[in-house]
């Protein structure tokens, strides 16, 4: 009992006498906690999806589909007027730079068309049901509204906004559809029973003599039955209510880059893989940081400063040695989602365009970023559960800010305004535009030149942090 006392006390001792390691497994998970809580809330109930609705300011269906989308508190709109076809063009482009995940066209005649094919429709129910089953079948003469995507849309959220739309069509059809029925419909009830009028007018004379007391019985009859008319009693021939969904609206989907239609297609394997390759990357500070630690307290450091070699000559070599497991971790990432999850799990496998250099570069760019975090976090932690305990919950951190769990785009705008440092971000960015948006090196520049700046402002305060301690 007294040794095991005695192990305890000495155990109590470690913890005790590094305070910051200890600060930091409550501060850490706290600060995660709230970071995640926060934005899981915002998501699902604040945070609205950016989208623009392209029509003429007379659109009737404008006004429709918009107050439609609005009502589910999970989208927020743009108008942009139809008719200035460069702020339509401009408008797409935004939408393939994934500013707005989503943009609907509707088109300047889109209510005139609607309008004609459902009067044709409801005068074939009276006259020729059969034509008006075909016309049913047939798309020719519906309306069509075009909706754009951003290429790195989520898959859910994608089908969610297909869904919403198909519901307010529907709900806009079935009352176009009814008014045009019901309006018909009086006139081919009146038809049937001015037929029966005249068939009472043939058999009994008396009917057509004016002021007749008979005629005016028949009139209030006829009264009778159009305000309490009992269909089945009567037995009156009533058209079929010609409608089924999209009878007179149809949806065409695309993607705002046209591009990307001629080599890749978009899948939750093109969004998802990036974003964990990068958070396997940054795990780096792990054994990087581990490393710098314990030459720092075993005496390593002091050895190696009798020798000839300059600081910077070691820190070239950890950076040589960490960057060929990074660049291993990205092409291990890279084939799991290629074929593992294609044969194991039955999801679309990851395609990754034809900008293999940019690709390339933007791997290495991503591992030199990695390093320098893990070279940050080795020059400022004192001790192994410094270094694994801040820097592991800081990587999930930044992968929480760069977009590796929930999107940017769903990431409230009161945290969105600091997800811009998070490293995660710049690479996983780059990534979604090589790989989803099939864009070039051109375009992924930016993001390249943010991750080697964070590289090297990493090695500058690390070789300057170990300056101070000679």
């Amino acid at each position: 009992m007294k040794k095991l006392s005695g192990v305890i006390l000495k155990e109590i001792l470690i913890l005790f006498r590094d305070l910051p390691a200890l600060l930091f497994l409550f501060v850490m998970p706290a600060l995660l906690l709230i970071i995640i809580s926060i934005t899981e809330d915002r998501v699902s109930n604040q945070n609205k999806i950016p989208m623009l609705l392209i029509a003429p300011d007379t659109s009737v269906l404008k006004q429709d589909i918009s107050e439609g989308l609005q009502k589910s508190h999970f989208f927020k709109i743009k108008n942009i007027r139809a008719d200035d076809s460069l702020a339509v063009e401009n408008a797409k482009q935004d939408i393939a730079e994934g500013k707005y995940q989503a943009g609907i066209i509707i088109p300047a005649d889109a209510n005139q068309a609607m309008a004609k094919h459902a009067e044709n429709l409801v005068t074939l129910s009276s006259t020729n049901p059969a034509a008006m089953k075909d016309s049913l079948n047939s798309k020719k003469q519906t309306a069509c509204i075009n909706i754009f995507f951003d290429p790195a849309i989520k898959e859910s959220l994608k089908y969610s906004l297909i869904n919403a739309l198909n519901g307010i069509i529907t709900g806009i059809e079935i009352k176009v559809m009814i008014k045009k029925y019901f309006s018909s419909l009086e006139g081919v009830i009146k038809k049937q029973l001015q037929a029966r009028m005249d068939s009472l007018k043939q058999n009994d004379p008396s009917v057509g003599i004016p002021n007749s007391p008979i005629k005016d019985e028949i009139n209030r009859q006829v009264c009778k039955t159009m305000g309490n008319l009992n269909i089945n009693k009567m037995n009156l021939k009533i058209p079929e209510f010609p409608w089924q969904p999209q009878s007179l609206l149809t949806l065409n989907e695309t993607y705002a880059n046209d591009r990307q239609n001629l080599v890749i297609k978009p899948s939750v394997s093109q969004n998802r893989v990036p974003g964990f390759t990068l958070f396997a990357m940054f795990f780096i500070v792990l054994p990087l940081a581990g490393s710098i630690v314990t030459e720092r307290n075993e005496g390593a450091n002091n050895r190696l400063r009798t020798l000839p070699v300059s600081y910077l000559t070691l820190m070239v070599g950890k950076i040589i040695l960490y960057s060929f497991v990074c660049l291993f971790q990205f092409f291990f990432m890279m084939s799991i989602g290629m074929y593992v999850l294609p044969r194991f799990f039955d999801m679309p496998a990851l395609i990754m365009g034809t900008h293999y250099f940019a690709i390339l570069i933007t791997a290495i760019m991503s591992s030199l970023a990695a390093i320098g975090f893990g070279l940050l976090v080795g020059s400022w932690a004192r001790t192994h559960a410094q270094a694994s305990t801040f820097g592991s919950l800081m990587v999930v951190i930044l992968g929480v800010l760069g977009g590796v769990f929930i999107p940017i785009y769903l990431i409230p705008e009161s945290i969105k305004t600091i997800t811009i440092i998070s490293p995660m971000r710049w690479g996983i960015d780059a990534f979604i535009d090589l790989f989803v948006r099939n864009d070039g090196l051109y375009s992924v520049f930016p993001n390249i030149a943010c991750l080697f700046s964070f590289f090297i402002l990493s090695l500058t305060i690390t070789l300057y942090s170990y300056s101070r301690k000679k």
